[in-house]
């Protein structure tokens, strides 16, 4: 059966494993993927959202987030998420 729209579950997925995929790269990939995931925050369930903050948040203390130009992105996601939408 074709798809044309993810659901939530599905975008959700995809947005968890886009974030871990940019993670640490240091590219276009990191402002690409922190803005989608900003984008689309209003339909991450709980357990997406805290899992991408949790994997942002230890790659930021491990010194994994890429150069300082994505530390800014991740960091600037991480508000976004923890913020009210």
């Amino acid at each position: 059966m074709k798809k044309d729209k993810l659901d939530d579950k599905e975008l959700g997925t995809l947005l968890v494993c886009s974030v871990r995929y940019a993670l640490g790269r240091r590219s276009y990939i990191v402002s690409d993927v922190c803005s989608i995931v900003k984008a689309n925050r209003h339909r991450l369930a709980p357990l997406d959202r805290s899992v991408i903050i949790r994997d942002v948040r230890e790659a930021l203390v491990t010194s994994d987030a890429g150069d300082a130009c994505d530390r800014r992105s991740w960091e600037e996601l991480i508000e976004s998420l923890v913020s009210p939408a």
